[in-house]
């Protein structure tokens, strides 16, 4: 194995039919098998190669989120042996326009809004050709190839590249994979941008080299997290110590709200004196909320406060810190998750050598570490020693076990607290571009919450004899700048400099401890200038454009008083685009059962500003698909249930078996609905071997409003509590997880039972059931029930009944929604035209 695209071949090998990408964003999770992966990234790198007409060492610059179709282009580059050139989603125009210019890309993909890069074709890589129909390899890459050029804002604000080839990040990837259990198979959630290397290192190339399960879609909003750890059972994360931090914060935050702080610091103290195992069972409850498996994080990218590490450790969740460095593909040193030394960033990787200088810098020698910067020699000769190490900048002692502990930087780069390097040449030639500003230095400053904040002393051109007007006059050029940076490049807080320069060195180098001094003592964190780093909320304008483009109404006529469902007939259909869109635009995640109290727009508006929560225990029950419970389940069906059933509907026939023979399943069963008899006419009418792995959608605020009724229709039917109003997102989730783990589904898309016997509308669930899950749906029509127990009757009155199955409907996906509906009731309408004679039971 010499390169990645081996290392993908080798695991395709090995696990074919183990999933390894899931891509999170719909209701239904989109699953990739290590099988159906290289056969796909196989495909990709032959229209790479023949239909852009994309050369062997050509460079593409790709700016996209996380997801399975931006892990098979990098793949797919690697195999047609081209270079890619990964960008931040929300890197800033003037940057991509440098890196484009400096590599010379041939292409641009892209995922969401097109970069503005010109002279180049652009590529959306949601268009992209994904067919899994293996093509031969084109001249696989050797282990020398270059696979990506990373490019990072360097001193002088001029961008450099890090080359790095297959030889690099292998190696890295096969050192990563010893600092945890290898035999174990792991679901990890990603969250960090894959266009940086810790990332794609730890987050992807080792758990696919040890047959993991990478899961996308939760991006960095930690109640999006929670919710996505709670679905799939997550295992494992790859974090900054900002994340965390957001992370503990949340979860200290809900546990104030129910007013269990007292008890949650007394467990933490009995925790500190318990092994793992106790400290997670006297913390269940938090661990439940985690999804219930989680194991570890891996923390890097920036300092890991000692008292952040100690909580999470307290609780019995694992944090293995590490360090490196994008040159070193990346990492350098690590804990491990059986050896994890406090304070310590850990030992140095396998194959990888590390030494500290004279003046106690950590440099790096290895496979790991890239042969240098693309075209850019005065870069290479400042990065490596004339020996060949790599020098990190970073200032290190290591113990007599050679575990390494890190006290700062030599230089001045400020590295916040998500993990991201600013260099204060470059803001600080912007600021004195303002005519106001004669010099300026620029300095990260510690807030008292741990995090790292931008700040800057400015001297000021000319003399102001009111000290109010000068702080002004700083405030309004900062505003000015911070409008020309990136985001997170931005300048929070102010202060003039009094004097009529900064202290400086012989040699003219402004003296940055004695400024940083100095502005420690006059800066009041907690004020902000305006324009700084953008913070989370939504404006009723914004909230009105979402809302008019799901609703389809005019923006003009919302207001805060505007009742959603009176005034713009907001249904359980256009509940969840909504709910959906609010998430993707306000990187917020709203509970189903918050959004049941919103009423008017201006509560919706309240709700989005709070943030949301997403924290609501998950109401289904696992254990009745566990095997005892289906074991049990059919016994009971046989003595019990379908006895009952043969002493209210005699006779009792099937029609249409033959339709189900040759049907892939899993399948959604579509069935009208007159009375509480009908369920059990079609679970007794269904082979055993289809009856086993089937569940029943069963009215939430019905059949579930007692927990003794809920597991008992549980037990005997495998119902599951499926929501008629406010939570039907949630109930759409869960189906999409049954279905993900071979479960077919019955529902009855009227909703309720018709009183008349005649079919009633459909309800707009269906037709996102059917867009999501993307599966045969089979009509099934019931007869009898309703002249046997009607709704509003409380005994039964037997008579005959029947059950025919349809043929399977595989919808169009591309009709629209409300067409979809119509097209499976005019399907189960049609289906009950037909005759009541069949094969008897």
């Amino acid at each position: 194995m010499k390169t990645l695209v081996d290392l993908l071949i080798c695991s395709a090998s090995k696990y074919p039919n183990r999933t390894a990408l899931v891509a999170d964003d719909a209701v239904r999770p989109d699953t990739w098998s290590y099988e159906q992966l290289v056969s796909i990234v196989n495909s990709l790198a032959h229209c790479l190669r023949v239909e852009y007409g994309l050369e062997p060492g050509d460079r593409i610059l790709v700016r996209a989120d996380n997801s399975c179709r931006l892990v098979a282009l990098y793949l797919a580059a690697m195999q047609a042996r081209l270079v890619f050139v990964p960008l931040d989603p929300n890197s800033p125009v003037d940057f991509m326009r440098a890196v484009a210019k400096s590599t010379g890309v041939a292409a641009a993909f892209y995922a969401g809004v097109q970069p503005d890069v010109p002279d180049i074709p652009k590529i959306d890589i949601s268009n992209l050709k994904l067919d899994s129909q293996a093509r031969p390899l084109i001249n696989p890459p050797s282990a020398e190839d270059i696979v990506e050029i990373l490019f990072t804002s360097g001193p002088k604000g001029r961008p450099r590249g890090v080359m790095l080839t297959h030889d690099n990040i292998l190696s890295n990837v096969l050192s990563t994979s010893e600092i945890v259990d290898r035999d174990k198979q792991w679901r990890l959630l990603s969250v960090l941008p894959l266009s940086h290397m810790l990332e794609q290192t730890v987050g992807l190339y080792t758990p696919l080299y040890l047959g993991s399960t990478v899961y996308y879609g939760a991006g960095l909003n930690p109640a999006h997290i929670r919710k996505a750890m709670q679905r799939h059972r997550i295992t494992s994360m790859v974090v900054v110590p900002k994340l965390l931090e957001l992370l503990m914060q949340g979860t200290e935050r809900e546990i104030r709200h129910r007013g269990q702080w007292s008890r949650w610091q007394q467990f933490n103290r009995i925790g500190t004196y318990l092994p793992l195992r106790l400290r997670r069972m006297l913390f269940a409850s938090m661990h439940r909320q985690l999804g219930g498996a989680f194991e570890y994080f891996i923390s890097g990218g920036a300092h890991l406060d000692t008292l952040l590490w100690q909580k999470w450790e307290r609780i019995g969740i694992k944090v293995i810190q590490g360090y490196g460095a994008t040159e070193c593909s990346p990492v350098i040193t690590s804990n491990t998750q059986y050896r994890r030394i406090k304070g310590s960033v850990g030992r140095a990787l396998s194959g990888v050598e590390t030494r500290l200088s004279e003046e106690g810098e950590l440099q790096v020698r290895g496979d790991n570490v890239t042969a240098g910067y693309w075209r850019d020699e005065q870069s290479n000769k400042q990065a490596f020693t004339k020996d060949g190490w790599y020098r990190t900048g970073d200032l290190a002692t290591q113990d007599n076990q050679a575990n390494v502990f890190l006290h700062g930087r030599l230089n001045d780069t400020i590295v916040l607290s998500n993990g991201m390097n600013i260099f204060p040449q470059d803001l600080e030639t912007v600021l004195e571009s303002e005519a106001s500003v004669k010099s300026a230095v620029v300095l990260g400053l510690d807030t008292s919450s741990g995090d790292t904040e931008i700040a800057a002393a400015v001297l000021l051109d000319g003399r102001t004899v009111d000290p109010m007007s000068r702080q002004k006059l700083a405030e309004e050029a900062v505003r000015t700048a911070n409008a020309k940076l990136a985001p997170h490049h931005r300048i929070a807080h102010v202060a003039v400099w009094e004097g009529d320069d900064f202290p400086r060195m012989q040699i003219g180098t402004v003296r940055r401890p004695e400024v940083r001094r100095v502005l420690t003592s006059q800066i009041d964190m907690p004020a902000r200038v305006d324009g700084g780093p953008p913070t989370s909320g939504a404006t009723l304008d914004s909230l009105r454009r979402v809302v008019s483009d799901v609703i389809a109404t005019d923006e003009s006529e919302l207001c805060l008083d505007t009742e959603l469902n009176e005034d713009v007939g907001l249904t359980s259909l256009t509940q969840v685009e909504l709910l959906v869109s609010l998430e993707k635009t306000f990187g917020i995640s709203i509970d189903d059962e918050q959004f049941a109290q919103v009423v008017k727009l201006g509560d919706l508006l309240e709700l989005v500003e709070t943030g949301g929560s997403a924290t609501a225990t998950s109401p289904y029950r696992k254990w009745p698909l566990h095997q005892p419970a289906i074991a049990l389940r059919s016994l009971l069906q046989r003595m019990l249930v379908f006895n009952i059933h043969r002493l209210v509907a005699h006779p009792f026939r099937v029609r249409g078996m033959e339709n189900l023979a040759n049907t892939k399943l899993p399948v959604l069963f579509i069935a009208n609905h007159s009375s509480h008899i009908d369920t059990l006419s079609v679970i007794r009418a269904l082979p055993d071997s289809i009856r086993e792995k089937t569940a029943v959608a069963a009215a939430a605020d019905y059949f579930f409003k007692s927990n003794l009724a809920g597991s008992a229709t549980s037990l005997l039917l495998n119902t599951f509590p499926f929501s008629r109003g406010a939570q039907v997102r949630r109930s759409l989730e869960y189906c999409a997880d049954l279905v993900h783990t071979g479960w077919s589904i019955l529902i009855y898309p009227e909703g309720t039972r018709s009183t008349t016997g005649e079919l009633l509308p459909f309800k707009g669930g269906i037709g996102l059931l059917a867009e999501e899950l993307r599966i045969p749906i089979v009509p099934v029509a019931v007869y009898g029930g309703f002249e046997i127990l009607p709704k509003g009757r409380g005994f039964p009155h037997p008579g005959p009944a029947s059950v025919m199955f349809g043929e399977p409907i595989r919808p169009d996906m591309e009709m629209p929604t409300q067409d979809l509906i119509s097209n499976l009731q005019q399907s189960l309408a049609g289906l009950l035209r037909h005759g009541r004679t069949g094969e008897s039971l």
